[in-house]
């Protein structure tokens, strides 16, 4: 970090949190309050839909007023809410994922926020048996390798360099 830099990346992260320990965080409003930022990206709904006690409208509402904090701060950041990726649960895909992933596209949709749909990317429901046998995932299902977690973050950067790139050629 330099006077120079031309990109700085900060992350605000706690393993194993759900969205509404963040809404209820009084450390993580102060951070929104005091750090400088020229785009959001917001990744949950793995952790939420792990457990069979998933309430839609309750992630719906806890996600749509995280944005509404940023914006609070800052009211044209550009926003980015990404899918969770498939996992199973109890031996078996996790049907919660597809629902969670759902209910983040409507929440982009009417928060004027951008998808990355990794979920989707990944090969949706199910697709985790192919991620694992390809030591992308656990033997579980449930957590991306190393090796996962770099193709998820490649995939990643390559779509918003790609979006930034189209963008370009339009100007």
């Amino acid at each position: 970090e330099t006077k120079n830099a031309g990109f700085i990346y900060d992350i605000i992260s706690r393993n194993n949190t759900n969205l509404n320990q963040y809404h209820l965080d009084d450390i993580f409003q102060n951070q929104l309050k005091t750090m400088s930022f020229d785009l959001v990206v917001i990744s949950f709904g793995e952790n939420e839909a792990y457990s069979p006690a998933y309430f839609s409208e309750s992630f719906k509402t806890n996600l749509s007023e995280i944005i509404n904090k940023f914006r609070e701060n800052k009211p044209n950041i550009p926003i980015i809410l990404t899918t969770p990726h498939d996992s199973y649960v109890t031996n078996k895909p996790n049907n919660r994922l597809e629902l969670a992933t759902n209910d983040i596209i409507e929440v982009a949709t009417k928060s004027n926020c951008a998808i990355w749909n990794f979920y989707k990317i990944m090969g949706s429901k199910g697709s985790s048996e192919n991620w694992s046998r390809n030591n992308l995932m656990d033997s579980r299902k449930t957590v991306l390798t190393n090796k996962g977690s770099s193709l998820e973050g490649d995939l990643f950067y390559n779509a918003i360099w790609q979006s930034f790139e189209n963008y370009i050629n339009k100007i």
